[in-house]
């Protein structure tokens, strides 16, 4: 079965594939209403409003919608700052496909990649260091590109699929890394090649700086409906601005990433590119029209690797972000 690497494919893997889906059609990896933001500082309003210090009036967020059967509605922020992360259940014993993000076969079907080492964090936290530790485990690969990992159910976890050199005819994969991942068996891991990555840049112009991070994600209100109209922001973990330039972008996906797109399309997508790795945590601040912070997570940055991260309204166990 021919197989293909395309740019326009990975644009459409951004939107589809990349994280809280599967890239089966016949399967979902919705994270069950659970918010992945933060609490910010100066007291949360529990219908999406945020405190100021000193009793200051609450500002309400603006410009945010999903796509219903009856058309655009309000997205749903009613629990903002009040949510925390899942609980997670007793272990269970999955079966993961690990997908070549942005790849399809002949068939336009996700490609399956074997022999990869994937290692699985139930901290939900990806270590600096390359090696296996702590509460890591290693995904056993059983050799057709499904990995069996145990986890404890509901539960947030976080993987790191290594890089490796091309292999035959299978290109070189990037470090590829997802945090706030739900312990299911519709989830999945990626991968990312390093054919696919030079393609996004290639589609969009932009140079591919090495040593530089790629970050993707999805913003969802309080029900899983991705939000139109949300903008992102970067930070370094200790609230410095990353600032975006002709290089460092922040895009937007309709379909395809569209340079000219300043806010989430009805899909919630977005994605960053040429992104300085830092100290190896990247800060995505999500702001509503008015400029109101409504989602805040942090999420590990990898020089030449992809992170992903799915973002929900600010939750009350989260980091501190500034609003």
């Amino acid at each position: 079965m021919t197989k293909r690497i395309l740019a326009s494919t990975l644009l459409l893997t951004l939107l589809g594939c990349n994280m809280d889906e599967d890239c089966d059609p016949s399967t979902t990896t919705g994270q069950g209403g659970q918010s992945s933001g933060h609490g910010g500082q100066g007291g949360q309003g529990g219908q999406g409003g945020q405190g100021g210090e000193g009793g200051s009036a609450i500002v309400a967020p603006t410009g945010l919608r999903v796509m219903t059967a009856n058309g655009p509605a309000p997205a749903d922020l009613s629990c903002l700052g009040t949510v925390t992360a899942p609980l997670p259940a007793a272990d269970e014993t999955f079966t993961l496909p690990a997908i070549s993000f942005g790849q399809v076969d002949g068939m336009g079907n996700p490609v399956l990649i074997p022999g990869l080492e994937v290692q699985v964090f139930p901290s939900n936290e990806v270590p600096a260091g390359p090696d296996c530790t702590g509460t890591c485990v290693q995904a056993n690969d059983l050799g057709d590109g499904t990995y069996q990992v145990s986890l404890p159910a509901g539960g947030w976890y976080a993987y790191r699929v290594r890089e490796q050199p091309g292999q035959g005819q299978l290109p070189a994969s990037l470090r590829t890394m997802e945090v706030n991942a739900v312990a299911g068996p519709a989830e999945f891991f990626n991968v990312i090649l390093e054919p696919v990555l030079d393609g996004l840049h290639q589609g969009l112009g932009l140079p591919r700086e090495m040593g530089r991070a790629t970050l993707a994600g999805r913003f969802l209100d309080c029900n899983d409906d991705p939000v139109q109209g949300a903008r992102v922001e970067l930070a370094s973990p200790d609230g410095t601005p990353i600032p975006f330039d002709a290089s460092t972008a922040a895009l937007y996906l309709e379909p395809a990433p569209n340079p000219a797109l300043m806010a989430t399309t009805f899909e919630g997508r977005w994605a960053t590119t040429n992104v300085p790795p830092g100290t190896g945590r990247v800060r995505v601040h999500v702001r509503a029209g008015n400029d109101v912070l409504v989602g805040c997570e942090e999420v590990p940055a990898t020089a030449d690797g992809l992170s992903t991260i799915g973002i929900r309204p600010l939750r009350a166990d989260g980091p501190a972000c500034s609003p």
